[in-house]
């Protein structure tokens, strides 16, 4: 059986109570693999990861009972574009009350609210988690009057993470100020950004800044057990 990519989630499993896995899926016949190895491993949600343009793959984890939850599209920038058109500082501590309200604003808008098997409550407090190691890193900028901010992480290669601006600060430059702050808090080299395939808005946002696509992958989550659906009455 392949499973040497296939991996437990330990912060995912602590945080919401169900044992979590994830498997990039390769060719459809790694479904049945999946399903064997989370069985014998007991885990109750296996987040299958798919190359966007496997559509065989895709229909037939669905066929199977997984929940299509995203079309991530990931974009790169090796040399951003611009300079911020709008004010922008690193937050502080004194940001963290706003960043929080705002941040559940965008866990609306993830795969795990997609998906109501995970409470609200604890998708919003995983957004509130992410805001604080962005805080606890220095890579998180913001921009107006608590209107915009983006967080960002330190990796290989480093990434944009969190980017969010208030519906009625729109179109003002904030977003893309925020966001060439928080790049250039990461270092040189490629940065990296996701966002929807649908997100036509943020995707003009990023490519005006330098970011390139460069892959497209469905995100599926399979669980071991359905939900109960309340019939029909006749």
């Amino acid at each position: 059986m392949a499973g040497g990519n296939w991996s437990v989630r330990a912060w995912d499993t602590e945080f919401f109570g169900a044992r979590i896995a994830e498997a990039p899926i390769e060719r459809v016949s790694h479904l049945d693999d999946v399903s064997a190895w989370a069985a014998a491993e007991d885990v109750d949600c296996v987040y299958l990861r798919v190359d966007g343009a496997d559509l065989v793959s895709v229909v037939e984890a669905v066929r199977r009972g997984a929940a299509l939850v995203d079309l991530r599209l990931m974009m790169q920038s090796a040399e951003l574009i611009g300079e911020p058109s709008a004010a922008i500082r690193p937050a502080a501590e004194r940001d963290r009350d706003w960043l929080h309200q705002a941040s559940a604003e965008l866990a609306r808008f993830s795969r795990f609210s997609r998906d109501d098997r995970f409470p609200s409550a604890k998708v919003e407090e995983m957004y509130r988690i992410w805001v604080d190691r962005c805080l606890q890193e220095g890579v998180i900028y913001v921009a107006g009057d608590d209107e915009a901010f983006v967080g960002g992480r330190r990796g290989d290669p480093p990434s944009i993470d969190l980017v969010y601006v208030a519906s009625a600060a729109r179109g003002q430059g904030l977003g893309a100020s925020a966001v060439l702050g928080a790049a250039r808090a990461l270092g040189a080299g490629p940065t990296t950004v996701a966002t929807q395939v649908g997100n036509l808005q943020a995707q003009r946002l990023y490519q005006r800044l330098g970011f390139v696509p460069v892959s497209v992958t469905a995100i599926l989550h399979l669980w071991s057990t359905t939900p109960d659906v309340p019939q029909p009455s006749t």
